[in-house]
């Protein structure tokens, strides 16, 4: 019955991938059900859910991520920028904080991402996994475009005047409050069609930064760390 129930869900167009997730939820509920000694054994412990393909990373070449990058404007030049030359997460580019930022010694921390969850609004989430908690090279260039954009954000401070939401953000509104994770995504979208740049969604661009590192000649175990 739940390998017909998979097979089903495959026809009606549903991804492998969501119907992996359907598995692990009814998967928990069941063993909730043995747990509580409602049922004898979990009967998905004997289905395997379909598994999903293996989707090969996309990436701009350094040429297009120039093109993009001459082309984006304001707040988004801003993130798109951070993104290719750290190949932070969506979530930890909108939760960059200054003081995560260390002009001095030439890095920043990953302390926390923001993610949005139906139902809830916005939540701030400590990093994906305990090794998401690490600092991060900044070179010379990067450290004069972060210092640039401290400045720009100054001027926001002082237009908004008491409107202004002190909360440290690197990327915020004109009011200091964050970025909308998914407005940076659209933004992306929207000007990578109008390019006509590959079909690489926003994640694209931490792909990006690993290949450019790699091409520098920077060991594969480094860029994967």
């Amino acid at each position: 019955t739940i390998e017909s129930i998979y097979s089903e869900q495959l026809k009606s167009g549903l991804s492998a991938k969501t119907v992996g997730q359907t598995h692990r939820i009814l998967k928990q509920a069941f063993k909730h059900a043995v747990r509580r000694n409602i049922i004898g054994r979990n009967p998905f412990d004997s289905v395997d859910p379909p598994r999903p393909k293996k989707r090969e990373a996309r990436a701009f070449t350094s040429k297009q991520l120039n093109i993009l990058l001459e082309n984006a404007e304001g707040i988004y030049y801003q993130a798109f920028y951070i993104a290719a030359h750290t190949g932070l997460r969506r979530g930890e580019l909108v939760g960059l904080k200054w003081s995560d930022v260390n002009f001095g010694s030439k890095y920043l921390s990953i302390k926390r991402s923001i993610v949005f969850v139906p139902g809830q609004g916005h939540i701030i989430k400590g990093p994906k996994t305990e090794s998401g908690i690490r600092p991060i090279d900044l070179s010379e260039s990067m450290v004069r475009q972060l210092r640039k954009f401290k400045a720009d954000q100054a001027e926001l401070q002082l237009k908004a005047g008491p409107a202004w939401t002190n909360e440290d953000w690197v990327l915020s509104k004109p009011d200091g409050t964050h970025l909308n994770p998914n407005a940076i995504t659209i933004a992306f979208k929207k000007l990578r069609e109008r390019l006509n740049l590959p079909d690489a969604p926003l994640h694209g661009l931490r792909h990006t930064h690993a290949t450019i590192m790699l091409e520098g000649g920077i060991a594969r175990e480094v860029v994967q760390q």
